[in-house]
Order: structure tokens, then sequence, then C-alpha cells
């Protein structure tokens, strides 16, 4: 037998070679042993944060599992359907498709919340194809509602820590995932009665109002403001300026003051006056969105009026409730939008209605009135 060729031992192989026992070649970024099985080289870490040559990367070995082949459809659809959904700009619908998708590869939770809304809205598209199984339309809506927990519990996290160098991707982020949880399905129980429909619509509702409140409180500092009109994310700022001038509702301006009128004979002390201003507020927010307004526009009166007007209408207060009423032929205009089709039926109708007793009924007559007719023109 001929004698076994011997060859120089080395201490400083990768630790692979080393637990495989097998000669390591010691050639730098991945080895050649580890090259040829296609695994993980210990050389490789040790050289991060350097990138690996072409060489190297096409030999890792890359594992594509069911759900990472999910996420790259809805990053597909997001790009090429839903960002063009939620807007009427097509300034804001580039920022979308192309800064914001960008972003969010950096940013693991804005991707996140880019993929749950992408999920909501092919969800909904396959609900209106005839041969769409309700599997494959379960599969869509039980990946939105992992991304959204994941966004939400992100942005939860972080919202303690918004500062100046921050601020524009955490103003971005919640309103973003606002509207995504805007988007969610408001599944009731089959047989649920008027008081447990009208529970559930409304803690979703405000659940949704918070995030919009939050995204508004960041705003409201200066400095965090000017921040955000100098970033990267300023056209979500720049699309709330009215193009056009504003135009007097005159019949909303007069259901409104019917409204305070009331207010004023009917009620007295704090809570009157906080719904006479909210309603104030209103009637300003409606000569703000003629047409077919912005979302942005619509919700900023929800997302600035006073936290203790918030606070009755968490307590079901009448007079909070029917200011909410009304605001719902604003949030009307805005059904344009997939997000927000059938909110205003449901908060209305579904929350609002059942709580209200007989003698404060009589005050939905419009607002009832503006959206059925408005429903029944679609």
């Amino acid at each position: 037998m001929p004698p076994r060729k011997s060859h120089l031992k080395s201490r400083n192989g990768c630790k692979e070679c080393k637990r495989r026992k097998i000669k390591c070649d010691e050639a730098p970024i991945i080895c050649g042993a580890c090259r040829k099985s296609r695994i993980t080289c210990s050389f490789t870490e040790s050289q991060a944060p350097q990138t690996a040559s072409e060489e190297g990367l096409a030999n890792q070995k890359v594992i594509i599992t069911s759900n990472s082949l999910l996420d790259l459809e809805l990053l597909h659809h997001f790009t090429i359907k839903t960002s063009a959904s939620f807007s009427t700009s097509e300034l804001l619908h580039q920022f979308y498709r192309e800064t914001l998708v960008q972003y969010s590869f950096t940013y693991g939770w804005m991707l996140h919340t880019i993929l749950t809304m992408s999920a909501f809205h092919l969800a909904l598209q396959k609900e209106s194809e005839l041969n769409c199984s309700p599997e494959t339309i379960q599969r869509y809506r039980t990946a939105a509602f992992l991304h959204y927990d994941q966004s939400v519990s992100s942005f939860r996290q972080g919202f303690s820590n918004v500062n100046e160098e921050n601020c524009h991707r955490y103003y971005v982020f919640g309103a973003l995932l606002a509207l995504g949880s805007f988007a969610r399905p408001r599944d009731i129980p089959h047989g649920s009665d008027e008081s447990t429909q009208s529970r559930i619509i409304m803690s979703a509702f405000l659940e949704a109002v918070d995030l919009v409140r939050g995204m508004h409180r960041i705003l409201s500092t200066e400095n965090m403001y000017r921040c955000i009109n100098l970033g990267p994310m300023a056209i979500m700022l720049r699309t709330q300026v009215q193009e056009s001038a504003p135009s007097l509702d005159e019949e909303a301006s007069m259901e409104i003051q019917l409204l305070i009128a009331m207010f004023q004979e009917r009620s007295s002390g704090e809570k009157s006056s906080v719904c006479q201003e909210a309603a104030t507020f209103l009637r300003r927010t409606f000569v703000q969105c003629s047409g077919e307004p912005e979302i942005s526009k619509a919700f900023y009166w929800p997302s600035s009026v006073s936290a203790e007007y918030m606070s009755l209408v968490k307590a079901n207060e009448p007079e909070a409730l029917l200011v909410l009423a009304y605001w719902c032929v604003l949030l009307n205009k805005i059904s344009w939008c997939w997000i927000m089709k059938g909110w205003p039926v449901d908060l209305l109708e579904g929350a609002i209605t059942p709580v209200l007793d007989d003698t404060w009924k009589t005050w939905l007559r419009w607002p009832l009135a503006k959206i059925r007719t408005d429903k029944t023109v679609d």
C-alpha cells in the first residue's frame, strides 16, 4: 500500500471544516469545501459587513417558503394595484410604489404595513371573483391580520421614542397603519344582537381613530412638522393643501347649525360646550372637503377634535354620537376608496343608531338620508 500523502496542518481553517474534520483550503470569504457543499462558511461571517462576491452569492443556498412566496405576491400587488387605490393624487401613487417600498426594505415594520394593505386589498378583490375559493380568500386575510398585528406592536413600542430624526418614518407608518386598521373586515358573529354589533363596530372605529390621532400628535409638534415637511415624506403633507378654493356646503352648514342650536337648548354644562365646539369644527371641515376629497382631509376632524369630545364618544353620550353621525356624511365622501366602503353605513346604522333612544334618533334624519341617497346613486 502506497504511503498516505501528507499535508500541512493548519489551525486557521473554517469552523465548518473543523467540525467535519476535513481539510480547509482557507480561501477568503468562503472556503472551497463549503462552496462545494453549498453551506454557510464561518469565513463569510467573519468578513461581514464586507460584500460577498457574485460567485459567493450565486453559490449560497436560498430557501423559499410558501409564506415568503405569498409576501412576494403581496409586495408585487402593492406596487401595481394597492399603491394607487387610496389616493386621487398621481404624485402620491408614485411615492407609495417607489419611495415607500424602498424605505420598507430598510425598516421591516414599514414592510409589514405595506403587506397588510396589499393582503386586505387582494382578499377584497378575490371576493368578487366567482371562481375564487373561500380558502384562497382566507389565506390572504390571515396574512393581512398577521402583518397587521406585527405592525401595531412595532408602532406602539417605538412611538414613545419618536424624535426629529425618525418622525417622518413614524408619520407615514401611522398613516398607513390607520388605513390598514380601517381596511380590516368587521366580522360580526352571526345572530349577534344590536348591542353586541354596536360595540364591535365602535371598538374597531375607535382603535383606528386612535392611530390617526397618534399621527396627528406628531404633526402638532412644530419641530417635527418642519422635519417632515422638509424630509422624504413631505409629499404626504402637501397633498393635504386645498388645491381649489374652499366651497361652502350650504346644506351641511345649515344642518350642523341646527344641531348646535339643539345642544344649546337641550343640554348644558361642559358636555354641551364640548359637543358644540366639535360640531363647529366639523362645520368648518365640510368647507375644506368639496367634491371627492383626499382621505386625509376627511380625517382631519377626528384626528384633531378634542380629547374631551372623544371621551364622550367612548362613553356613548348621545350629543357626542350625534356629531359623529353628522361626520359620517363626510366619511361617505371618501367611499370612492375601497378601504372606506361600508364604514358610513356600519358606523351610523350599526354602531350609533342602536344606542340612541327615540328622542335623539329624530336628529339622525339628515345623515341617514344623505348616506342612503348616495348609496342608491352608487
